[in-house]
């Protein structure tokens, strides 16, 4: 048998036929196993390690938060549905919708700090309130008594005349305090007038937490005021173009005055409006201040597609701090906020603005209304505007006009109402239609075979839609068929081999035999 075995070549043939009978069971194997739902063990990945061990996907990592931010304490977080803001590095600050006043941005607003030289806010609205700008000034020992070293100061001289516009410029581009002094004592008559002019002001404006001891920001340990005061009195200098023309201005020269030939020059502080880096598109203008006790404040206005935005700055480390602040809140102001228009011109006296997210509707607003009399002894009703609980803007308007707007509403609520019931009839009409004619169109085709033009193609009136999951189901199925067949014809093949194979091997035992 050995012998003819090697003679023959035939142990060649049997190795041949044992590879390819292993390439097929491979082959129909995995056919076998996808035919009757069995899963073959899991195969290495890439990078060698088994499927079962492949590790997760790497996760994006989450937003950093800046060095030395708390989000938590930012109290406008907490309102539903307000856009989240990340903490600034002052201790203070409030961002506010000139317009409405609505508070968009809130880090303990109302807390009394020491506001240095952004004090003068009050003391140029008061000069704008009650002042004429061509006004002549003539400088005395109260405003010079502050032209001492390291105080902020133009070193003017007792007897020296400027105007009163002058006096502004100084007092806000470069924070002279001999200036914003003398202004004082100029518009209230004494200073210690002023001073109460200052605090009667704030009062009317509801800063509750001011109280003013000098017209220019002098460390005073009484001398304290809110961020969101601030921003009230700032609201209130805004409206004035004077105020928005000086704040503006990045240098200002005073011409030579009767007791200083030379001409002096003035550089505004302010970096939003002066340092490349800070520059801020859109802005209006600020007030830088500094102390010791109070650090660095800053305040700044901007205004862009139909909105302006009052920010306030109370004791951060530096001035690069409270630049990068103040830029920082005027962006997610504009960023995530939209001015919208309530009520009708004809009868808002005041107001008829809101300040809501983005991605608000007006209409989720709730509205409160509040009658009361004004110093003319008028009826009034201020309808007020919540965004959930906090306050986003009103519209004022007399008790006569009220009562006209709430008749035009209740008109057009009507109107709006009669339109929809007509909208709903025709839509009811114009379906009950469609029904007729389907009906009719149904019952003259029965059984014609008429061909209907649909949105899978042409198909007879008397067929039904296809049905493409019953098509695919059958394909499954004449493929399952198939490879049934396959399997059968590969066991005959398996057959067939071993019997020749076993017919070979008997064949030689034999003609073995024979030659013995």
């Amino acid at each position: 048998m050995r012998a003819f075995m090697k003679k023959s070549g035939f142990r060649k043939m049997i190795c041949r036929g044992a590879a390819l009978l292993s390439s097929l069971i491979i082959v129909f194997g995995g056919t076998a196993a996808r035919i009757y739902g069995t899963e073959a063990a899991p195969e290495d990945n890439a990078a060698g390690q088994p499927a079962a061990e492949q590790p997760a996907a790497e996760q994006p990592a989450a937003a950093e938060v800046p060095a030395g931010a708390d989000p938590s304490i930012v109290v406008t977080n907490g309102i539903p549905g307000w856009p989240a803001a990340d903490d600034v590095f002052s201790d203070a600050a409030v961002l506010i919708d000139a317009d409405t006043g609505t508070v968009l941005f809130d880090k303990s607003k109302d807390v009394p700090m020491y506001p240095a030289s952004v004090t003068k806010l009050m003391t140029i609205l008061l000069a704008l309130e009650n002042g004429n700008l061509e006004d002549q000034v003539v400088m005395t020992e109260t405003g010079t008594a502050y032209c001492e070293n390291g105080s902020s100061n133009l070193y003017t001289q007792v007897g020296e005349v400027f105007t009163l516009e002058q006096l502004l410029y100084g007092t806000m581009l470069k924070s002279a305090n001999d200036m914003a002094t003398q202004v004082g004592e100029y518009i209230g008559g004494t200073l210690d007038n002023f001073i109460q002019m200052m605090n009667d002001r704030a009062l009317s404006l509801g800063c509750t937490g001011t109280h003013f001891e000098n017209a220019c920001g002098m460390p005073n340990d009484a001398h304290v005021t809110t961020a969101h005061d601030l921003a009230r009195i700032a609201q209130q200098d805004l409206k004035y173009e004077k105020f928005r023309q000086i704040v503006n201005t990045a240098t200002y020269t005073i011409p030579p005055t009767n007791m200083t030939p030379t001409e002096r020059d003035m550089t505004n502080h302010n970096a939003l409006l002066v340092v490349p880096d800070f520059y801020y598109p859109g802005i209006i203008g600020g007030k830088t201040g500094y102390t010791d006790a109070a650090q660095s404040c800053l305040s700044n206005f901007a205004s862009r597609n139909g909105m302006t935005l009052i920010v306030i700055t109370l004791h951060a480390m530096d001035g690069s701090y409270a630049a990068q602040d103040n830029v920082d809140l005027l962006n997610y102001g504009f960023d995530h906020f939209k001015l919208v228009d309530v009520g009708l011109p004809e009868y808002i006296t005041s107001g008829g603005k809101v300040m809501i997210p983005s991605t608000a509707n007006v209409n989720e607003c709730r509205v409160e209304k509040a009658e009361s009399v004004n110093a003319e002894g008028a009826e009034m009703v201020d309808w007020v505007y919540y965004y959930g609980d906090h306050r986003v803007g009103n519209m004022l308007m007399t008790k006569e006009n009220a009562d006209a707007y709430e008749k035009h509403l209740l008109i057009e609520a009507k109107k709006k109402e009669k339109a929809e019931s007509k909208n709903k009839n025709k839509k009811t009409d114009d379906s009950s239609k469609t029904s007729v004619n389907e009906k009719k169109s149904e019952s003259e085709g029965t059984g014609s075979g008429k061909t209907l033009s649909t949105e899978s193609g042409p198909e007879t009136e008397n067929s039904p839609v296809p049905d493409h999951s019953e098509d695919e189901s059958s394909h499954n199925n004449k493929v399952r068929s198939l490879e049934v067949k396959i399997i059968i014809g590969f066991v005959i093949f398996i057959i067939v081999f071993v019997v020749v194979m076993l017919g070979a091997l008997t064949y030689g035992r034999r003609k073995n035999r024979r030659k013995r």
